[in-house]
């Protein structure tokens, strides 16, 4: 009986030992896009002798639409917020206490939503009003900073 569970015991202890000495992987995205979303709060209005207050990380869900067209939204109000998304989700990815986050993403144009309370958020459009585009190349990291300004004044 004594040997069987000290056996038992050995056995254990080089399970335990294994699993615990496992870390996790870090994924190395080298085709995507990667940044970071910030909040805006307050008057960002520049003052003389004041130094500008910077924006606050941001901590949400980024959500990556095939290009989508203010004709295939339907806005909550005229600030950005937006209730449905009529796009094809490509994916979606969760930022990090410090509103960063990466996305691995074939070469393409896409549209980037985050997360505002239960609507979707994004303020940017290009002359063809297309929402918040940014473009993937090949082989190439592209860099985001999403600015949510619900809360700010300019």
């Amino acid at each position: 009986m004594y040997k069987f569970l000290s056996l038992f015991t050995s056995v254990l202890l080089i399970i335990v030992a294994c699993t615990s000495q496992k870390k996790a992987e870090k994924v190395i995205i080298t085709q995507g896009i990667s940044g970071s979303v910030v909040e805006e709060i307050g008057n960002r209005m520049p003052m003389v002798d004041a130094p500008a207050s910077s924006p606050n990380p941001f901590e949400t869900t980024v959500f990556v639409y095939e290009l989508v067209n203010v004709k295939n939204v339907e806005p909550a109000n005229n600030n950005g917020l937006y209730t449905v998304v009529n796009g094809k989700l490509i994916t979606s990815v969760k930022t990090d206490s410090k509103g960063k986050f990466s996305i691995n993403l074939p070469v393409g144009k896409y549209s980037l939503f985050v997360q505002k309370n239960s609507s979707f958020y994004a303020n940017r459009f290009n002359a063809q009003n297309d929402i918040n585009v940014y473009e993937v190349n090949k082989d190439a990291l592209t860099t985001a900073t999403i600015k949510v300004s619900l809360n700010a004044v300019y």
